[in-house]
């Protein structure tokens, strides 16, 4: 049986089990949300979304029904926050750090540069325990966080080779989020670009390196054509990515029945799980064919790694006092790396 088989059977079972112990009592009045994407259609990204809306409509026997929409389609992308709030769609999926301008603790979600890990495992751990601040943040921001749908990797391509820290000095180079302090502390000409303008820039030598997603979206957009190099794990996103925030409009969360809210949130987490196992496979094939069309993928050495994870200890104290929600997330932080064994780069904290 295929993950995705697996994991919607597992949401179809969840919900079952609560009908047969009489938790809920169901109506059989279809319910359909128009829900927003981030990404446009035909992106791996995009498509792996799809796994998330059937297992909604499969788990939930069909009542709560979700119409996907890509990015744009029915709004800006800047604007989905503010959409949902006022009722234009009932969800949209985003990522935090689109929102830092009205919360400053939303830019540590993502992904952080001082990540030890390279696993969906310590990802996972981390977001159960800082859920339930980012539930309470988004609540005070007028919407209700339903649960997080996707994990996956970077990359940072480049046409000039990178062996380590010293190399960023000077290197024109588009990076968005936590990557850009950190690129810009290591001495890096940090740029600010939309990601349509990248591909001509890298062809006409305007710009030297960028992060983006992962080898298989990359794949698609055609940037073998134009890069070289290819660092992996990249320094500004060592642990992966995990994001996707499903954003609910109150009033229609509110009238959901409490069985469909146990099906949206538990259809979330299979669809992380899901995101992550997809990419893996989608992004091995992907790497094999910048491969093999000269690009060089490598990895930096380890004690490069742990230079740069110091940096990234820097970026985030930066943050301690931005809000006070900021220092409760880098608390969180700390507290989880020291559950998970990392008690050296927690100590680091201590400053």
């Amino acid at each position: 049986m295929s993950l995705k088989k697996m994991l919607t059977v597992a949401c179809v079972t969840f919900v079952g089990l609560g009908l047969l112990a009489g938790v809920v009592n169901a109506s059989d009045k279809v319910i359909e949300w128009k829900i927003t994407a981030p990404d446009s259609s035909g992106v791996p990204r995009y498509e792996l979304l799809n796994f998330f809306v059937n297992a909604v409509k499969d788990a939930s026997g069909g009542r709560l029904v979700l119409n996907l929409y890509p990015a744009g389609a029915l709004y800006p992308v800047f604007d989905s926050l503010d959409s949902v709030k006022m009722g234009v769609t009932e969800a949209t999926i985003t990522w935090g750090d689109y929102w830092v301008g009205k919360e400053p603790m939303l830019q540590l979600l993502t992904y952080r540069p001082c990540d030890p890990y390279w696993d969906l495992g310590g990802n996972n751990h981390l977001l159960e325990n800082y859920e339930p601040l980012l539930r309470e943040t988004y609540a005070d921001l007028g919407v209700v966080y339903a649960g997080s749908v996707l994990a996956g990797e970077e990359v940072f391509h480049s046409n000039k080779i990178i062996e380590n820290l010293e190399d960023f000095k000077g290197l024109r180079t588009r990076v968005s989020g936590l990557g850009q302090e950190l690129l810009h502390s290591l001495g890096a000409s940090v740029v600010t670009m939309p990601m349509p303008e990248v591909y001509s820039a890298m062809q006409l030598g305007t710009l030297d390196a960028f992060e983006s997603g992962g080898f298989a979206t990359n794949w698609e957009y055609g940037y073998q054509e134009v890069t070289k190099f290819t660092i992996y794990p990249p320094v500004h996103c060592p642990g992966g990515i995990v994001g996707g925030h499903v954003l609910v409009n109150k009033k229609a969360w509110d009238q959901l029945p409490d069985d469909l809210k146990e099906v949206v949130q538990y259809c979330a987490e299979a669809a992380r799980l899901n995101s992550w196992t997809q990419f893996k496979v989608l992004n091995e094939k992907a790497r094999k064919n910048f491969i093999e069309t000269g690009n060089v993928v490598y990895s930096l050495q380890e004690d490069v790694m742990v230079q740069s994870r110091k940096a990234g200890v820097a970026v985030l104290l930066k943050y301690r006092d931005k809000s006070p929600r900021s220092k409760q997330f880098i608390d969180i932080y700390q507290k989880t790396l020291e559950e998970l064994g990392y008690s050296e780069l927690a100590a680091m904290f201590n400053q």
